[in-house]
This record gives C-alpha cells, structure tokens and sequence, in this order.
C-alpha cells in the first residue's frame, strides 16, 4: 500500500499528458459503445415485456408458468453479462454482436423480473372489476396493468440502460469491441494520454444519460 502512495504523483503525471491524435477513433468506438447499449437494452426491453407478462401471478394464465420461468431467469442473472459474452465469442467470434448477445440475455432477465413486480403492484381490485365488465386479458393489461406499472418500468429502464452502458464499455476488453477496447489498447501500450481522452468521453456520456433520463422521469 505504501508502495503504491508514493507511485501515485508519477501515474498521474503519466495521465495528466492529453493526447487528442486518437480522437477520432476513440469517438466512433463510443459511438459503437452507445449503439450496443441501444440494440441490447431495446432487444432485451421488448423480449422482458413479453416474458414478464407470464411470470407476473396475476397476469400469469397458468401458475407453473410463474414458477418455472422465475427459476430459469434467476440463474440467467446468477450468471454476470461478461461471461455471457464469453461464452458467445465462441459462436459469433470477436466484435459488437458478441456484446449485444451476451447483454441482452442478462438484460432481458433483468427486465422481466422488475417488470412482472411492477405488474404484480397493480391492485387486484382493479384486475377483477375489469374482467367483470367482460374485458379480455389484452383488454386489462393495456386498460389497466401497463398504465399503472408506466412509472415503474420507465425507472426500471433508465438503470438498465446505464448497466448496459456501463457493461458494454467494460467488455470491449475482452474482445467485444467499443470504447473499452479502445481503453484497454491505450493502456497495454502505455498511451495514457489517449486512454485518459477515452476515459473523458465514458463520463461525459454517462452524465449526460443520467441527465436526460432524469429530465424524462420528471
């Protein structure tokens, strides 16, 4: 530890040299970063809509359905989104849609268990007095289920985007493309100054996105 104190003045130093010559490609490698985290997080929003809606009990047409599904989402999110992307870089090979694969499937996980408790919040008063009115489950679940839960899953989807985001920067070192290869290039050739513009950019967006999704919460 006291190692590591004293070599702290020379790393930053080391960083503190900004090295804009790489710009361009950095740039577009967050660019590349962002439309994985789009693709994922829109996949994976559409396929937890759907799956959420039978593993929520009171939208559920059968309860093992419920059950069954819980148990297999919770050991897809047991199972952290590097790995997943490990495990496809075998079958798609290195590049973003080895990222977009192995995000979307810890995502869409992630969006159907919060969103089926966003469901599952919804009074049952209110399910049992549209269906006494003759209203079908399509009926109730737009009427009633998916207007109530609106503010939940919107709240839901801003902190999965930002673990998306977040994610996706992470495994472009392990050869998922984006930023974070960019980032772990810099590094490994001790271009400190190329990877402190890349580390920049990272925070810029991320506060940014937390921004705007605050502004469209409110």
């Amino acid at each position: 530890l006291l190692e590591g104190v004293r070599q702290i003045p020379e790393a930053v130093s080391k960083l503190a040299k900004i090295d804009f010559s790489q710009l361009d490609i950095t740039f577009n490698s967050l660019l590349e970063s962002i439309n994985v985290t789009v693709l994922a997080t829109v996949y994976s929003l559409i396929g937890g809509m759907f799956l959420s809606i039978f593993l929520a009990k009171n939208l559920t047409p059968f309860k093992w359905i419920s059950t069954v599904l819980s148990a297999v989402l919770t050991l897809l999110r047991a199972i952290p989104s590097i790995i997943w992307v490990l495990l496809v870089l075998v079958c798609v090979g290195f590049g973003p849609a080895a990222g977009i694969i192995g995000i979307c499937i810890f995502s869409t996980s992630f969006f159907a268990r919060s969103f089926a408790q966003c469901y599952e919040e919804v009074p049952q008063e209110t399910l049992e007095a549209l269906r006494a009115m003759g209203a079908g489950r399509v009926k109730v679940f737009f009427s009633a289920v998916l207007p109530s839960a609106f503010t939940g899953m919107l709240a839901w989807t801003s902190i999965s985007f930002e673990s998306n985001f977040e994610a996706s920067a992470v495994l472009g070192t392990v050869g998922a493309g984006g930023i974070g290869y960019v980032i772990s290039n810099c590094m490994t050739r001790y271009a400190y100054g190329q990877a402190i513009v890349a580390i920049a950019l990272v925070l810029a967006f991320t506060y940014a996105m937390e921004l705007g999704f605050t502004a469209i919460k409110e």
